[in-house]
């Protein structure tokens, strides 16, 4: 299931620090701070070297949204981070 605002699968509990799904849902439905710090530390990743940010770094948004959103409707997402990461840096 997602969790929050961020969308977060709750098989993602580890990599977002928490020691159990429960937590994590829990967290999330008395906290919208704690939904926006899981996306930054979904992102950051388990490792220095997160493929997420170095997706992103790259602008190889298929990259990230797979990474972030599965295969599903990767190439959907891709070009809604494309297209709002050009409104950013505009």
């Amino acid at each position: 299931m997602s969790m929050g605002g961020p969308q977060i699968m709750g098989l993602n509990y580890r990599r977002i620090g928490y020691d159990s799904v429960q937590n994590m849902f829990y967290q999330f439905a008395r906290s919208a701070p704690a939904q926006l710090l899981a996306l930054f530390d979904f992102v950051k990743g388990m490792n220095p070297s997160s493929p997420a940010i170095q997706a992103l770094q790259n602008r190889d948004y298929m990259t990230f949204a797979t990474l972030y959103n599965g295969t599903g409707n990767a190439h959907t997402y891709a070009d809604l981070i494309q297209r709002y990461g050009a409104c950013m840096i505009a």
